[in-house]
């Protein structure tokens, strides 16, 4: 699940800082900082770790016995 989480949390996190850091340059820090996990976490939750975990489920949750 960690690997997983990776491969949804890295480009996510990636495609923020690349669309959102420039916009909030000049925003306060703790602003900033909030802005990115306001953005990253409903679209992890929501959006990317059922897709992901649809995809990988034969090897997230191999049937027993095997």
């Amino acid at each position: 699940m960690v690997l997983t989480t990776f491969l949804g949390a890295f480009p996510c996190t990636l495609l923020i800082q690349w669309l959102v850091a420039p916009r909030t340059a000049a925003w306060p820090l703790p602003l900033r900082a909030a802005v990115f996990p306001v953005i990253l976490l409903p679209v992890l939750t929501y959006l990317v770790m059922p897709l992901l975990s649809r995809l990988l489920r034969k090897w997230l949750y191999p049937p027993p016995g095997h």
